[in-house]
């Protein structure tokens, strides 16, 4: 157990902060969107492994009241898409999250939603390597609503 405790504590542990950015989605075809990314230089450590930390403010407005005559109510559904890049190779998936608003039927124009919305992800490589990781955002569903993610927050803490 003792050359467990010293192999771990002979690497270093490496900080990155990433960016974040906006989206907003106001209609059904509104493409996907790069919100948040972290940029990772892992050269000098063997066989590091990833911790990766999201956050965000997610805000859902209703358009339509839910109570007119042809109104269906509003709803929302995002994906969020966690990717890795490294060294010019096409992006990897890593995982998919889901945040859903499901049909509010009695929403009135102007019904607000404010949550926040995170993850954390460990990503263990079996190479040292420089990597990119970042969220995207796609929209699988809209009806009568405008979400927006903001405030996005995205680190790395690699050992």
């Amino acid at each position: 157990m003792s050359n467990l405790i010293k192999k771990a504590s002979s690497q270093p542990t490496l900080l990155f902060c990433g960016q974040g950015g906006n989206g907003a989605f106001v209609n059904p075809d509104d493409p996907s969107v790069i919100i948040g990314r972290v940029f990772v230089d892992a050269t000098n450590i063997n066989r590091p492994t990833v911790s990766l930390a999201f956050s965000s403010i997610v805000s859902f407005l209703a358009t339509e009241d839910g109570l007119a005559p042809n109104a269906d109510g509003a709803e929302a559904r995002l994906t969020f898409g966690l990717f890795k890049a490294c060294n010019e190779k096409p992006p990897e998936l890593l995982n998919n999250w889901t945040y859903e608003v499901f049909r509010i039927e009695d929403a009135f124009e102007g019904t607000r939603f404010i949550k926040t919305f995170s993850f954390n992800f460990c990503d263990v490589s079996s190479c040292s390597e420089c990597c990119e990781y970042f969220v995207e955002i796609s929209l699988e569903n809209l009806l009568t609503a405008n979400i927006v993610v903001n405030n996005v927050h995205m680190t790395a803490l690699v050992q």
